[in-house]
């Protein structure tokens, strides 16, 4: 049984996922964990995850007790997991769970970048909106993340990054509670304020 190997707020270079699937025993690094994030939902599925079909309670009635509607996939790297019950089709809690799941390891696995001022990304969004649904919030969380947590908590290097306002990167990082708590604690970490919502 793999324990979980993610690092949040702890200042280590390399975080190292041991993977069954079909990477073998080499380890992530994080481009790696990039490419991942950026694959098609069916190809990480198939790929690095498993999944598991559950009956659940909500939209649908007793549909929704007599047949296994809910999600739940695990990526087998890490044991990190995730759900999706919040639509009658499996199909759609499969595809929400794997979002879910994707932007779960986005937060939890950080690669801080030992120098960020070189670090730049194309903002997959527009005029510095993202929204949490968008199927390239996961990799852009993780991005971010990284170069916040390199910069010691600091916004700014972020939102130069992607070329984008602080502001408006302080309005992205408070979209996702789960996100906003994770920077949260890199600042607590670096003997900074909590950020405030703009």
């Amino acid at each position: 049984c793999l324990k979980r190997m993610a690092t949040l707020y702890r200042p280590r270079r390399h975080l190292v996922l041991r993977s069954f699937a079909t990477v073998g025993s080499e380890d992530f690094q994080r481009e790696d964990i990039y490419k991942i994030l950026d694959l098609d939902d069916e190809v990480f599925l198939k790929e690095y995850c498993e999944s598991k079909r559950y009956r659940g309670s909500g939209p649908g009635g007793q549909h929704r007790n007599k047949v296994e509607t809910c999600a739940r996939v695990t990526f087998k790297p890490s044991g990190i997991s995730a759900t999706g019950c919040d639509h009658r089709e499996l199909k759609l809690n499969m595809n929400l769970a794997l979002h879910r799941l994707k932007t779960k390891i986005a937060v939890e696995v950080r690669y801080p970048y030992e120098t960020v001022e070189e670090v730049k990304f194309k903002f997959p969004g527009t005029k510095g909106r993202l929204s949490t649904t968008n199927k390239a919030f996961p990799l852009f969380v993780a991005q971010t993340l990284d170069i916040i947590a390199g910069a010691k908590g600091q916004v700014k290097p972020a939102a130069d990054a992607f070329g984008v306002t602080s502001s408006a990167m302080v309005r992205l990082l408070f979209s996702e509670k789960s996100v906003v708590t994770s920077v949260q604690k890199i600042r607590e970490a670096n003997g900074l304020r909590p950020l405030k919502s703009r």
